[in-house]
C-alpha cells in the first residue's frame, strides 16, 4: 500500500490509527480492520473530532476505497470516494487512483448497455490524463489501461466495437507518450484500434446503404402510384 506523507499537516494519533487499520486490512485481508478504518474516517469527516479533521490526509479516503474494492465492500468504497471528492483534492496520484476506484465501482457487473460501460470508461481516461503528466505517476497509466481493457470486454463483440474507437486511441496514445516498456501490451491494444475503426466504418456504410435502399423504394413507390392511379 502506497501512502505518502501528508505535507504541511500534523499527523496525529487518529491518522496513525487509521493507517494501522488499513495496513492490517491489506496485509491480512481483514474486513473488520477495513470497517474500523472507515468508521474512524467517517467520525473525523463528520466533525466528531475537529482537531483530527484538520490533520486528516485526504489520501486516506482513497487508500480506504482501494482496500474496500479489494475486500468486496463496494459501499464503503463509494462513500470514501464521495468524502474524498468533497474535500476538493489536488490533481496528484491520489486523484488518479480515486478515478481508477470510481471506474471499477461504476463498471457494470453484467453488460446492460453501452452507456453504462462508457460511463466507467470515462473515469479510467481521466486517470490516464492526470497520470501521464508526471513521470512518477506513469505506472498509473499502465494500471488504468489494464482496468480499461478488462472493463471493455463486452464491447469487443461484433456490433459494439465501434464504440471503442476514440477511447482505445486515447489509451494507446498515452502509453506511447509515456514510453511504456511493455511493448507486447501496447501492441495488443494497438491491434484493437483498426478492428474497432473497421466496425465503425462498416456500420456507417450499412447506414448509408439502408438509407439509399429506403430512398430508392420510396421513389419507386411514388413512380408506381403515378402509373397506376387509384
Amino acid at each position: 500500500m502506497c501512502v505518502s506523507k501528508c505535507t504541511a499537516r500534523k499527523v496525529n494519533s487518529m491518522d496513525i490509527e487509521i493507517r494501522q487499520c488499513l495496513t492490517k486490512a491489506e496485509t491480512l485481508r481483514d474486513t473488520d480492520a477495513l470497517k474500523a478504518a472507515y468508521t474512524l474516517i467517517k467520525d473525523v469527516t463528520k466533525g466528531k473530532s475537529a482537531a483530527d479533521a484538520r490533520s486528516l490526509c485526504p489520501e486516506l479516503y482513497v487508500v480506504c476505497a482501494e482496500q474496500a474494492i479489494q475486500l468486496g465492500c463496494p459501499e464503503v468504497g463509494k462513500d470514501c470516494l464521495m468524502m474524498y471528492f468533497e474535500s476538493g483534492p489536488a490533481a496528484n496520484q491520489f486523484l488518479s487512483r480515486a478515478y481508477l476506484c470510481q471506474g471499477q465501482l461504476t463498471s457494470p457487473v453484467t453488460f446492460g448497455s453501452v452507456v453504462d460501460v462508457e460511463k466507467a470508461m470515462l473515469y479510467f481516461l481521466k486517470a490516464i490524463e492526470i497520470s501521464k503528466e508526471q513521470p512518477r505517476y506513469h505506472f498509473l497509466v499502465f494500471n488504468a489501461s489494464v482496468l480499461y481493457f478488462q472493463m471493455i470486454q463486452p464491447l469487443l463483440r461484433p456490433g459494439f466495437r465501434q464504440h471503442l474507437v476514440s477511447s482505445l486511441a486515447q489509451v494507446v496514445k498515452a502509453l506511447e507518450e509515456i514510453g511504456e516498456a511493455d511493448h507486447r501490451w501496447r501492441a495488443q491494444l494497438m491491434l484493437l484500434v483498426p478492428i474497432a475503426a473497421a466496425s465503425k466504418a462498416v456500420l456507417i456504410l450499412l447506414c448509408f446503404s439502408i438509407h439509399a435502399i429506403n430512398k430508392t423504394e420510396k421513389n419507386k413507390a411514388g413512380s408506381d402510384a403515378e402509373c397506376f392511379p387509384v
